[in-house]
């Protein structure tokens, strides 16, 4: 499960068998299509209760609350600038600014 690794081991298969496994969304677990206009809005909800994970790229089965499948997202400035973009919403748009971890 992605919620017992440390971010950092954690591979790509390890995320498509947790997609496999068809875990509903919760308090702790989001999946997103594509970037999401309010990601301040999700990570802080999120930081306001137990923490969690919010999978950018993978979309959801209409009304189920259950990932489909892996998607993926343009990234076209790389790993890098992903991490800077969401650190940079976390940090400027969430009070008290969190310091989120980020992997692609």
């Amino acid at each position: 499960m992605i919620f017992i690794k440390a971010l950092s081991d954690l591979h790509f298969v390890n995320i498509q068998e947790f997609v496999d496994e068809r875990r509903r969304d919760s308090e702790i677990l989001d999946y997103k299509e594509d970037w999401p206009n309010d990601l301040a809005k999700v990570m802080a909800a999120m930081a306001n209760t137990q923490g969690g994970a919010i999978l950018v790229g993978v979309s959801e089965k209409p009304g189920t609350g259950k990932p489909d499948r892996i998607v993926g997202v343009d990234n076209p400035r790389g790993l890098d600038s992903l991490r800077q973009k969401v650190t940079s919403i976390a940090y400027q748009a969430v009070y008290p600014p969190l310091l989120p971890e980020v992997e692609a």
